[in-house]
């Protein structure tokens, strides 16, 4: 029988059985592939420093962050696997606090001072839960678990994460064993949370004000398969990891509704993840999930691909 993390690598609808429109290939200012240290990192989740200019990566694999910097193209490890008691890797974000990290299985979530590598605060969440992503707000950090339905909360200076939305009383239907909700993101002045059921290809608006939830209206249209999500404006793009492909959507003024605009493949993806912007390029991370789910060698070096912003 399948375990959850074989379910993780696996988790998906085959090809052939989703109708996908024509996919663009990543043009304008050609592709570039920046290396990542250390054979076994099966990368997962990416977050830009703006200012430094590092760009953080976390193992799915053993839990190591690693780092590297595509102005100058130097690459590093930040957090060897294992620290703090941290096995895997997902989510992970930068601003001005420091990196945060989303630990996946029976994970936590992490924050660590970016100069020094120093813990600053650990979040403990149930064994049960598989801390996926996460988005750092003015109300706070909010993290999706893909196993337990519940959206966590945590902040600076309270000790216990705070499940702030019990996902049982909404319209969100989670499937045991399976991935469900994964990527999110804020809208300007973080009045709601755009959230993603990877499976369903669902994207969920979620009203920091009230807690309403409401499903987005894509038309014909899902994003099956979708992970990482980056939102500008009304303009959000989603990594569909297993199409290898980024997907680039439009909302309406009050984010009820969206239009898929295109989706962009690139010679150099490899089962990309998750998505950041640096200095006006998009950053994708080459998991090679597919490969690890099957037991296969990974191409080597791990790489994140630079592309011009669909």
């Amino acid at each position: 029988m399948m375990d959850r993390r074989a379910f993780f690598v696996a988790t998906g609808v085959a090809v052939g059985s989703l109708a996908l429109p024509s996919i663009a290939t990543a043009g304008q200012a050609p592709s570039k592939v920046y290396a990542l240290p250390e054979p076994t990192l099966f990368p997962e989740g990416i977050g830009a420093d703006q200012r430094t200019g590092w760009v953080y990566v976390s193992s799915q694999a053993t839990g190591a962050i690693v780092r590297v910097n595509p102005r100058n193209g130097r690459s590093e490890q930040f957090l060897a696997p294992g620290t703090d008691g941290r096995v895997r890797g997902n989510g992970v974000k930068v601003d001005g606090h420091g990196v945060w990290i989303a630990a996946g299985q029976g994970g936590a979530t992490y924050l660590y001072d970016t100069k020094h590598a120093r813990l600053i605060q650990k979040w403990a969440l149930p064994a049960t839960g598989f801390p996926n992503d996460l988005v750092v707000t003015s109300r706070g950090t909010f993290v999706t678990d893909s196993w337990d339905p519940v959206l966590w909360r945590v902040q600076l200076g309270v000790r216990e994460a705070e499940p702030w939305l019990d996902l049982t009383t909404t319209p969100i239907v989670y499937t045991p064993g399976a991935v469900n909700l994964n990527g999110i993101v804020a809208t300007p002045g973080a009045r709601y949370l755009i959230v993603v059921h990877s499976p369903q290809g669902t994207l969920w608006r979620i009203d920091t004000w009230t807690k309403k939830v409401v499903q987005v209206d894509l038309g014909t249209e899902t994003i099956v398969a979708a992970d990482g999500l980056y939102l500008k404006g009304r303009t959000l793009w989603a990594a569909q990891n297993r199409f290898g492909v980024i997907a680039k959507l439009r909302f309406s003024e009050d984010y009820t509704s969206a239009k898929v605009l295109s989706r962009t493949g690139d010679a150099t993806f490899r089962y990309p993840t998750t998505i950041d912007v640096l200095d006006g390029r998009m950053l994708a991370v080459n998991s090679q999930f597919d490969k690890r789910g099957a037991g296969l060698p990974p191409e080597l070096p791990f790489t994140i691909s630079s592309i011009a912003i669909p």
